[in-house]
């Protein structure tokens, strides 16, 4: 069997780049890739990527990680000059002419797309909406299509725009939100399957009539085989990548109006702000007993030190890697609703769920009072990790889906 991998997510670049993204691409080409003799990647990347990316030894690493043989296409994203009308009103009607799309949907890289298709390949995936965007532009109707909606585009527009502060530009990009719910929506009835992230995901997408085609592929990653036991020290952590928007928001209200409820009441707590770009938070400079590690390596030694792990995310969508992550170590986490939505962790048993700063604060200094709520917490949340959300698992159901689905209609 031949495959067409086409993604806006390359593969490549050190371990500090990495996003929850590139685990769920590589979930789902590994998978792919077992099923397939040969498998054409093709991935958008600037060029300065480009420039330095050796597309034969990458294809060659991959196929050795994804089990059948890689070659590695890449295709320049779209550059525009970002005027008001380009910025906020030619999208209104068009999701190609939008913010974060736009870079897909040039005359060259639908061009490229379009003689990737004339291979005729026997199965094409497309992973996420803004390379779907390239291949709806080119008109063509791949039989066996397979789409990763692993972020609901609109729903993630709109939520940001309902979200504090509040400012023109935001108003103006709730217009750009049918265009691309009608974007979803085409790319979903062309597709044999459209994968989602969670039971919530496909309930929302159902109810707008995206159809039975939508099924569930969670999140995944390997379990640690011995996970750290209890932290006895006061210290928490919050760990993600802060050039992304949602978590430098949840950094600064952690550091702004948690951090210092806690730490009004537990003076001898110490908080750790762990991953990329922490130091550079609104707010840290003057945050008591806080820690910026920056990237870690060593995820092991960095959850062994670690008693509680924090996510009070307010916005964004999908579901948080960082929380199957902390899982999988069994600590104890509290997070916003929003935070662990899509994860089937249940509140009071295997995570706190806290939205408001007060409730927030006052369950982290429950969890630095109590080692038998910590131990129970981090145990019921590991084995949920284990049963649901472990990646050999996960890509053992991601090709049955791909063999179950290939002769049906879509």
């Amino acid at each position: 069997m031949k495959s067409l991998f086409i993604t806006p997510v390359p593969p490549f670049g050190d371990q500090q780049s990495a996003t929850g993204g590139h685990r769920r691409q590589h979930m789902f080409a590994k998978a792919l890739g077992m099923l397939s003799s040969s498998m054409d990647l093709v991935c958008f990347a600037v060029s300065d990527e480009i420039a330095r990316c050796d597309t034969n030894q990458l294809g060659h690493n991959l196929s050795q990680e994804w089990g059948c043989q890689v070659n590695v296409t890449l295709i320049p994203v779209r550059q525009r000059e970002e005027t008001a009308w380009q910025h906020y009103g030619a999208g209104i009607t068009a999701i190609s002419k939008q913010p974060g799309y736009h870079h897909y949907a040039g005359h060259s890289q639908i061009r490229a797309i379009a003689q990737q298709l004339g291979k005729q390949p026997d199965v094409v995936f497309v992973f996420g909406l803004s390379a779907m965007v390239a291949l709806l532009c080119t008109k063509e109707r791949p039989a066996q299509m397979f789409f990763d909606l692993n972020d609901i585009e609109h729903k993630m527009r709109l939520r940001a725009a309902m979200t504090p502060p509040f400012w023109l530009g935001k108003a103006i990009y709730c217009t750009h939100i049918p265009a691309i719910l009608a974007a979803e929506l085409q790319a979903a009835h062309q597709s044999r399957a459209t994968f989602v992230c969670s039971d919530n995901d496909a309930r929302h997408l159902r109810r707008l009539g995206f159809g039975r085609s939508v099924t569930v592929v969670p999140n995944a990653l390997p379990m640690p085989e011995q996970p750290p036991g209890l932290v006895a020290s006061p210290t928490l952590m919050f760990i993600g990548s802060y050039v992304y928007q949602p978590n430098r928001d949840a950094a600064h209200r952690l550091l702004t109006r948690i951090w210092p409820m806690v730490r009004a009441k537990a003076p001898q707590a110490r908080l750790i702000i762990a991953g990329r770009g922490g130091d550079q938070i609104p707010g840290a400079a003057d945050a008591a007993g806080v820690e910026f590690t920056g990237f870690v390596d060593d995820l092991a030694a960095l959850y062994a030190r670690t008693r509680i792990v924090l996510c009070p995310i307010a916005t964004g969508g999908g579901t948080r890697i960082k929380l199957i992550e902390a899982a999988s170590y069994g600590r104890p986490i509290v997070s916003t609703r929003i935070g662990a939505e899509g994860l089937d962790l249940g509140d009071g048993t295997e995570i706190l769920l806290r939205d408001n700063d007060s409730d927030f604060a006052d369950a982290c200094l429950r969890l630095l009072q109590d080692d038998y709520q910590c131990i129970q917490l981090g145990t019921a949340a590991r084995a949920k990790a284990a049963s649901y959300y472990e990646v050999g698992q996960v890509e053992m159901h991601i090709q049955n889906l791909f063999l179950s689905t290939q002769d049906t209609a879509p």
